[in-house]
């Protein structure tokens, strides 16, 4: 229906056309439009990807779409007695169709965000002219599009507890973020600080998340300018995607690069003047403890937009697992180079079928050395520490050798955004500093055969690595995973978690959960397998949330991956286990791998191999494996791997992978 100011008492529901504009430069007569959906009924666990509003136009095409705020009537709204709108909202497209993107208001309301009161076209202020275009009563009634992505849990995700109160904040120096900042991001060649603060909400973990920045999907240009001037703000990254290498063009797949922009912006330009109230009407409950008083703006800021209907959110973070210190360095024996694995691997226990373990990676290299096979599956390892020198070539380890533990390799920094992934970790282990992680979780993936240190990669018959250095943060992360899919990826390796409490995961519309969720779903559309490390918490994970581990989406989320101890089927003591769900890996620890005393190779502060913990490592253990078993099978799924990895354990803790079986037994020709 049209509201029109020239009829300011007139009720003008039933009318065949609808009508939107400022019709002279003194805005004596301004009409609006107001649309109902009353209909608007999403599954659950539905994730809103777009959403499009459609009118057929009799006149071309005008008005800005918004999100309606207030309830009202068909039958009983006036000009005078109009409900309240949200924006800023989005221009339309004319294509006989008029069409507006209305993504964020949509959005809003499938995630509890704002309630459906519909939308509204409203007029463009100073910009004379009016459009008109077909009603219901008129026989074309407006459309509503929405694509969405189905990501029904079998693992529900944590709720608020019962009976909390209304929302309260308060500023707390107990309370503190896993670590003081992250390693400056590069903008334009310049170093930005990225300071953390902590949310602790009432009865949860704490979250962490950085204090000055945030996502935001803006509806226009228009409306990202009019964000950055309210608050100081400044983009450090835009939409889109790093292009792949040129020798990764045939692997490419035609990604969408997404329209979300990271911002950093000044907290201190909010006042909490309707934090209260603006938490109240998004439905947030219970005592919310802030670490700093930035932190506690920023979250007022996010609440603000949001309730105006602007898509802004948190760039939460978590560390990488920690890998513990190593048993040992040592140089290679004399007379082992590798050139003989599958003779000399009895050396290594979780390399052998002939060990209490039973991996079977000697026999698998053997299978693959007679078979035909993808010469080439590429393992992203997201991750930090990597053994490249400043110029992002093989490092010179300890020993002073030219490290050659790579085979051919990419790379990229998102932090830098370069292709040079070399420098430390960005992120820390829970624990303190882990500034070589990356290294050995690739070490044991994909590191070469006959590399002169004695060991050799899982995967190393066919994996080659593409190293992404990336902090541990949301937004980071979701765009290091679509990078990876861009580029061709078959597997992706996390070795870090992030503590996603209730707060985080129920208001993920918030908490920047969603980014990356949306992500990892995106990675399982294009059949690409993401593996997981289970932590070194040494708990059960029924009463916690930890992603990715325990993110499980339609039965395809990722492998979560405990540690074995050494030489041996039992569960290292460090190693998470458990699930949250009905069944083995239902959001939770699906498989277990070798993880303590594992074997890797040098990096900058390690002359030669040595043995080190950690699920960090299981988890290479296991993206290794699967990348033997889509060289001699690439044209399987990514849940046909996945399968062919837990359906050949024993049950749980007593389980293991063994990388033979997953080679021979599902796709040998000959069915040995």
């Amino acid at each position: 229906m049209t509201v029109d100011s020239r009829l300011p008492q007139t009720n003008l529901g039933g009318e065949p056309a609808l009508a939107v504009g400022w019709n002279d430069a003194n805005g004596e007569e301004i009409q609006r439009t107001l649309l109902r959906f009353p209909g608007f009924d999403l599954p659950a666990g539905a994730y809103v990807e777009s959403a499009w509003l459609e009118l057929a136009s009799l006149n071309g095409a005008s008005g800005v779409a918004a999100g309606i705020t207030d309830d009202w009537a068909e039958d009983a709204a006036t000009w005078e007695r109009q409900p309240g709108y949200a924006g800023p909202g989005s221009l339309p497209e004319d294509g006989g169709v008029a069409r507006w993107d209305v993504t964020a208001f949509v959005r809003g309301w499938q995630l509890g965000l704002s309630p459906n009161y519909g939308l509204a076209l409203l007029e463009t202020a100073g910009a004379p002219g009016s459009a008109a275009y077909v009603s219901r009563e008129g026989g074309q009634p407006a459309r509503l599009t929405i694509a969405y992505i189905l990501a029904t849990e079998i693992d529900a995700e944590p709720t608020p507890p019962p009976n909390l109160g209304p929302p309260s904040f308060v500023t707390d120096p107990d309370l503190h973020p896993i670590q003081e900042a992250l390693a400056p991001i590069l903008v334009n060649g310049q170093p930005v600080a990225r300071p953390l603060a902590a949310l602790q909400a009432e009865q949860d973990t704490p979250f962490t998340f950085i204090a000055d920045e945030l996502i935001i999907t803006p509806a226009n240009q228009a409306a990202l300018h009019a964000f950055l001037a309210r608050y100081g703000g400044r983009v450090l990254r835009e939409p889109g995607l790093p292009a792949a290498p040129p020798q990764l063009a045939e692997r490419a797949r035609p990604v969408e690069p997404g329209s979300d922009y990271l911002v950093k912006v000044n907290p201190a330009l909010m006042d909490l003047n309707t934090l209260d109230a603006d938490a109240a009407a998004l439905g947030l409950m219970g005592e919310m403890r802030l670490s700093s008083e930035e932190g506690l703006r920023l979250l007022a800021l996010i609440l603000r937009e949001q309730r105006q209907g602007l898509a802004v959110r948190m760039n939460g973070v978590g560390h990488l697992v920690q890998t513990f210190p190593p048993l040992a360095f040592e140089e290679q024996p004399a007379n082992l180079s590798f050139e003989d694995p599958i003779n000399e691997s009895w050396r290594y226990p979780e390399m052998s079928d002939a060990t209490t373990q039973m991996t079977g990676v000697n026999r698998a290299w053997q299978y693959m050395a007679f078979s035909t096979r993808d010469p080439e599956v590429w393992i992203a390892v997201i991750d930090g520490g990597f053994c490249l020198d400043n110029n992002g070539s093989p490092c010179v380890d300890l020993a002073g050798q030219l490290n050659t533990d790579f085979p051919a390799y990419q790379q990229y920094d998102f932090n830098d955004d370069d292709y040079n992934a070399s420098g430390d970790s960005l992120t820390d282990c829970g624990s303190g500093p882990c500034p070589d992680h990356g290294s050995e979780t690739s070490s044991i993936a994909v590191a070469a055969q006959n590399n002169r240190y004695g060991i050799a990669g899982v995967g190393s018959p066919v994996a080659h690595p593409m190293l992404f250095k990336a902090a541990v943060g949301f937004g980071d992360t979701a765009r290091a995973i679509k990078t990876a899919v861009k580029w061709g990826a078959r597997i992706i390796n996390m070795s870090w978690s992030i503590q996603c409490g209730w707060y985080c995961a129920f208001f993920q519309g918030f908490s920047g959960y969603m980014d990356f969720k949306l992500a990892l779903i995106y990675a399982n559309s294009w059949d690409v397998l993401t593996v997981a490390a289970a932590g070194n918490s040494g708990k059960g994970l029924s009463d916690d949330y930890v992603v990715p581990c325990q993110l499980y989406l339609e039965g395809r989320g990722p492998l979560c991956v405990g540690a074995l101890a050494q030489n041996s089927r039992a569960r290292a003591s460090f190693s998470n286990w458990g699930w949250k769900g009905t069944a083995p890996g239902v959001g939770g620890v699906g498989i277990w791998a070798p993880g303590e005393g594992v074997r890797v190779g040098p990096h900058r502060r390690a002359g030669g191999n040595h043995g080190t913990s950690g699920t960090s490592i299981a988890a290479p253990f296991v993206a290794g494996a699967a990348a033997l078993a889509w060289g001699v099978a690439p044209n399987r799924t990514m849940q046909d791997i996945s399968s062919l990895a837990t359906n050949y354990l024993l049950e749980l803790r007593e389980n293991t992978l063994n990388a033979y079986t997953m080679r021979v037994r599902r796709y040998d020709p000959q069915g040995r």
